[in-house]
């Protein structure tokens, strides 16, 4: 059986061709609604420049690169980034490279980074969690902003441990999500020609309190706690968890 124990999992899930066997049904739907409310709040102009930091295959960044000229998407799994370009053809923009969101260096500062879908928290150590803010801070402008939609902790407790089938391109993934004091678990098996594959996803819950002081610790004031992609007040309840920070000036 091939499976990924490693503490960094993500390095081998992420650029594993099932992976995106089983996420090809991302809505890009979904993410042009949560993109046109985002640029609706913050008036975008098309002069400003924008990284989508844990860009994945791209689709924030297109839809970025409706309202902003310069959109820069940054992701560690190559195999994305090579989709992405793919996608994207012979267009100058979005700019897709490879590259850690903990200690990513670019050429130029951001008026908005933007770290979408649950990008983060996928490190052992709370010192490289604060790492990846601490980068962003240094990536932006003076008052920059910088966005971060993650899970609801409260609620991914509140709905518990689940189990769930899909069957995608002819695989059969079994999906078990468990949860223990500070980490959510997605376990998925499948088995291709014979061969049988585990993976492990794991993400760290995070309390809104926690993230909020990791934003400021970095530099950053929080001025909005968004619950959903329409961009309604968080609750702990909510759907999602978006925070989002401005940069403080000294």
């Amino acid at each position: 059986m091939l499976s990924s124990s490693n503490s960094e999992w993500f390095k081998d899930w992420f650029n594993s061709p099932y992976y995106h066997i089983l996420y090809k049904n991302r809505s890009f739907v979904e993410a042009d609604l949560f993109i046109s409310n985002l640029a609706n709040y913050f008036s975008f102009k098309k002069e400003d420049i924008i990284l989508d930091l844990g860009c994945g295959k791209g689709r924030h960044s297109f839809s970025l690169n409706k309202y902003a000229e310069r959109v820069i998407g940054l992701d560690l799994a190559s195999e994305s980034i090579k989709e992405a370009n793919a996608i994207k053809g012979n267009a100058l923009y979005p700019d897709f490279r490879v590259g850690d969101m903990r200690s990513f260096q670019i050429e130029f500062k951001f008026d908005y980074i933007l770290n979408l879908f649950t990008s983060f928290g996928y490190f052992d150590s709370l010192v490289d969690n604060q790492n990846v803010i601490d980068t962003v801070a240094k990536h932006l402008e003076d008052e920059g902003v910088f966005v971060m939609d993650y899970l609801n902790s409260e609620k991914v407790r509140q709905n518990g441990p689940s189990e769930e089938m899909k069957v995608i391109d002819g695989i059969e993934f079994q999906l078990k999500k468990t949860i223990d004091a500070n980490f959510v678990y997605k376990n998925i098996e499948f088995e291709v020609n014979s061969k049988k594959y585990n993976f492990t996803e794991r993400v760290q819950l995070f309390e809104i309190e926690s993230l909020q002081k990791m934003f400021e610790k970095s530099g950053f004031s929080v001025i909005e706690n968004f619950g959903d992609y329409n961009l309604n007040p968080y609750f702990n309840d909510s759907d999602r968890m978006i925070l989002v920070g401005k940069k403080e000036t000294y």
